[in-house]
């Protein structure tokens, strides 16, 4: 009783709390730039106070080709290339840019057209990812610009290189009800982790367990020859993917090497409730983590995971973590660092 009380009363502080941050939020106009400004969450984040856009210019295949010249020979003008976004800098109290790209220059050419609201660069991936470029490294940011504000989804990173973290985000999700045709869902990127992927894989192909798992080569990595026929170069549209997880009964999430902070995977269970195997240990000490819904992947014990699966959900532990890691929420945080 003691306990619900207290939970009662916590719910009730941050119900006040965010109300205020909300208008807060809503008196700021807010612009995000990502790679493209039109995918799944690009498009879930446009609202009434914010502003999504590709960094770029959207352009055929042989102007992009020429943008990449231009950069990667560090020639004037670069600005040509951004997108409408840059003829509106005075509108916005802040900037979030998801994505360098192709340069860290963007940041103080920013600052040099006079902009003084909050510029902020948010890492969706780790630091020591293995296609991240030189120019996305903190290092490089703060070389070009000094004042911007470094965040990050990732609590050891935060740490290491001296950001401010922010965990993940995901968006509420209508309930809808689908017919169960897996055990476990995995559907992602190579990421380094091909070998990890395929030996659970085949480990819970072997227990009898009926998986799905398209695992999609990344762009700037190689596939060994033996692993060819286990990857594909198509991707599967958003919508697609989160059919998917409604059909199964758990979702996989491999964390990359390092890696602490949660994956999308993490929060795609939390939203449309279904179980969760992982490797991220650091799970444990976030407020998603539940026993019933959570497993840890520390070995490879068949009857573990197998009663894992079988046995009941806790429904109720996922609505006031659906809260915390909403999308809103998020947005609100870099208002009360």
């Amino acid at each position: 009783m003691e306990n619900a009380a207290g939970s009662a009363v916590f719910l009730s502080v941050i119900s006040v709390l965010e109300k205020e941050i909300f208008i807060m939020t809503s008196e700021k106009k807010v612009l995000i730039l990502d790679a493209t400004g039109k995918d799944w969450t690009d498009c879930h984040l446009q609202g009434p106070s914010v502003d999504v856009s590709s960094v770029y210019r959207l352009m055929p295949l042989p102007l992009r080709v020429l943008r990449r010249i231009f950069f990667n020979g560090n020639l004037p003008g670069k600005s040509l290339w951004y997108s409408g976004w840059k003829k509106q800098l005075k509108r916005y109290d802040m900037i979030i840019i998801f994505s360098a790209i192709l340069g860290n220059e963007i940041f103080s050419w920013i600052r040099k057209q006079g902009y003084q609201g909050r510029l902020i660069f948010y890492y969706r991936d780790c630091v020591n990812a293995p296609y991240l470029k030189a120019y996305a490294k903190p290092e490089a940011i703060r070389s070009a610009e000094s004042n911007v504000e470094l965040w990050t989804f990732d609590p050891s990173d935060a740490e290491v290189y001296s950001m401010t973290y922010n965990p993940q985000f995901y968006f509420r999700q209508p309930e809808l009800k689908m017919p169960i045709q897996y055990d476990i869902v995995f559907v992602g990127s190579t990421n380094g982790r091909l070998v990890q992927l395929l030996k659970w894989k085949h480990l819970f192909q072997e227990m009898g367990l009926k998986v799905y798992f398209h695992i999609k080569k990344h762009r700037f990595e190689k596939i060994p020859e033996e692993y060819k026929d286990e990857v594909t170069d198509q991707a599967l549209s958003y919508e697609q993917i989160i059919s998917l997880n409604r059909q199964s009964k758990a979702i996989l999430e491999i964390n990359q090497a390092g890696q602490t902070g949660l994956t999308v995977r993490a929060l795609e269970a939390t939203f449309l409730k279904k179980k969760l195997l992982t490797t991220n240990e650091s799970i444990q000490d976030t407020p998603l983590y539940n026993p019933d819904n959570i497993f840890m992947l520390k070995s490879e014990d068949e009857k573990a995971i197998r009663e894992f699966i079988e046995k009941p959900l806790d429904e109720a532990a996922f609505d006031e973590e659906i809260e915390y890691y909403d999308a809103k929420s998020w947005l609100r945080r870099f208002f009360i660092q």
